[in-house]
């Protein structure tokens, strides 16, 4: 299905970070999205991804890393482009408060980012999770 594999770039998300309720802490989940498409997919994956990372710092980190012909390119950001500096916010309570990463921003660098996979994974189709699902485009 896809010879070179699948590249995996996001933030804590794509990495499988879950809270157990046992242990009381943050893990990393069995059952991470990248692992369940390894296993029934029988494909091998790459997850170039962060946690904490912003599609800022995946654009920069993508564009440092070699290409992979062939490869589907997952891009998974969106949770700390939306985050605030919340110890502001409890300081400045009836300011208005920026986002991380603003909206028009963060689709501008996504669109790059996306148009960077297409150019750079010559053959590849695009994936892009949003958070209603995954969603193939290309």
């Amino acid at each position: 299905m896809f010879e070179s594999g699948i590249q995996v770039w996001g933030d804590s998300i794509a990495v499988g970070i879950t809270y157990d309720e046992q242990r009381k802490r943050y893990v990393i989940s069995k059952q991470r999205c990248p692992k369940r498409l390894s296993d029934e997919l029988q494909v091998k994956i790459v997850n170039n991804s962060k946690m904490g990372a912003t599609v800022l710092d995946g654009l920069e980190r993508f564009e440092a890393t070699p290409p992979v012909e062939g490869a589907l390119c997952v891009l998974e950001y969106g949770g700390n482009d939306c985050n605030m500096d919340w110890a502001y916010v409890a300081e400045h309570p009836e300011e208005p408060t920026k986002a991380k990463v603003e909206l028009p921003e963060f689709s501008d660098v996504r669109s790059r980012a996306s148009g960077r996979a297409d150019e750079s994974q010559s053959g590849a189709s695009r994936v892009l999770r949003r958070a209603g699902g995954v969603y193939r485009q290309g």
